[in-house]
């Protein structure tokens, strides 16, 4: 290993000093001069001039991944400040078998240090070759996954159109206590902008669940030609038999005050109460012949970046229909504690992977408020750079976004979610 190529100490203390100042602040902004000996030698501008650093190539590809070509103490100094594990590092990189065509069949036939180019080429490979060995190839599986859960507010006919509460609903007992209580949950309910608008379509309250029971899809079979013995041929029909009318079960892990539960206690109560007429859907909904309580539900299923949708489906016309007030049930010796809440929905039929279902999702993300409209697709990261550190949990509503992979040259699907406070102009503060 030649050391006179290798980055001494104070030249990486000089390297950041300069990107604190704000003189070198991405790996992009150093002039590359020349590469020898697999080594690119770049000229950064430092403080007192400009200073030659040379660095391996598979250093400086290092940086740019886990910094996305940002220069700072978070993520290079971390490979440096341990003297005893930067030599480690060092000759670890400084292999002579480093970049052979010799370790890089070796990984691949091994499946270590995959990079994108050799993620590219397996998907290929599994269509025309046949993998003998069954040796597992880490980077082209789904090692984890995030899901999330989403309902558009039903249209519930609880507000007039001045915002305010219709007077056969707030003359039922049930409904003038919980409004009394939490009139948010009333805002769940409807898609009213007088009452309440949340420049969406998204009932986030309902996200917060912790299982989400998908149905399969399948299509019919018939038979003909049956033959003196018994044999017959069979057929395939059509799918849509598995997408029309079922029903599907969400569990939910309630809050102190029971929210979730008494949010669908007021939904389905709405539901009967239209049912025997004790409430009227508006004259609209009457004149279209649709039913005002009926929802939208979306699920997605993300890979391990918590961002790229590898799966997503749309249920269309949700509402519940069971109450789970069981679950408060006494049991001599046992103290009840987060409520588990398992409460099975109703829909009319549902469309796995459609991209349609994107297009009306995004429709659902961008309604409403305009405000803000020229920064609502602007989404918080998952990743903070500057902290080195996951992004806030609390975000705002979601949306779809298509992005172009040129690693792997396809285009992927990206779950984007906006920002909280700015979204919600001060919901989230109590308002």
């Amino acid at each position: 290993m030649d050391s006179a190529n290798l980055m001494t100490k104070d030249e990486f203390a000089e390297l950041l000093r300069a990107s604190n100042t704000g003189l070198i602040n991405t790996l992009d902004n150093m002039e590359f001069n020349s590469t020898r000996d697999n080594r690119t030698v770049f000229t950064g501008v430092l403080p007192g001039g400009a200073t030659s650093i040379t660095m391996t190539s598979r250093e400086i590809e290092n940086y740019k991944k886990q910094t996305n070509g940002q220069v700072g103490i978070y993520n290079i100094g971390k490979l440096y400040k341990d003297p005893s594990y930067a030599t480690f590092y060092e000759d670890y990189l400084d292999t002579p078998y480093e970049d052979s065509e010799a370790m890089n069949r070796i990984r691949f036939l091994h499946g270590i240090d995959q990079s994108d180019q050799q993620r590219k080429s397996l998907y290929g490979m599994r269509a025309g070759a046949y993998n003998r060995y069954k040796i597992p190839f880490l980077n082209d599986q789904l090692g984890k996954s995030f899901s999330h859960v989403f309902f558009t507010r039903p249209n519930c006919n609880l507000f007039d159109e001045n915002g305010e509460v219709i007077e056969n609903v707030i003359k039922d007992p049930f409904f003038f206590q919980q409004y009394a209580k939490n009139k948010k949950l009333f805002y769940q309910l409807s898609n009213n902008p007088q009452a309440y608008d949340y420049g969406h379509d998204f009932g986030l309250l309902f996200s917060n669940c912790k299982s989400f029971q998908l149905s399969d899809e399948y299509i019919g079979t018939s038979t003909y030609g049956t033959t003196v013995n018994g044999h017959k041929v069979s057929y395939g029909q059509s799918d849509i038999e598995s997408q029309t009318a079922e029903t599907f079960n969400i569990e939910y892990t309630d809050d102190g005050n029971l929210n979730i539960y008494f949010l669908h206690k007021l939904w389905v109560k709405y539901i009967s109460n239209v049912y025997t007429g004790r409430f009227s859907p508006r004259q609209e909904s009457i004149f279209n012949k649709e039913l005002d309580y009926a929802s939208a539900c979306y699920y997605f299923l993300c890979g391990e970046d918590g961002e790229t949708i590898k799966f997503w489906s749309k249920y269309y016309g949700v509402f519940p229909i069971t109450i789970p007030s069981s679950q408060f049930s006494y049991q001599y010796g046992q103290i009840l504690a987060l409520p588990s809440l398992d409460i099975k929905y109703q829909y009319s039929w549902k469309r796995d992977t459609d991209p349609l279902s994107l297009l009306e999702f995004n429709m659902n993300a961008f309604s409403g408020d305009t405000r803000n409209a020229e920064w609502s697709a602007v989404y918080t990261p998952s990743f903070d750079v500057q902290t080195g550190h996951a992004g806030p949990t609390w975000v705002g509503p979601p949306y779809v976004e298509l992005c172009r992979n040129n690693n792997l040259g396809i285009y992927e699907y990206k779950l984007r979610f906006r920002s909280f406070p700015d979204l919600y102009h001060g919901i989230g503060e109590g308002a």
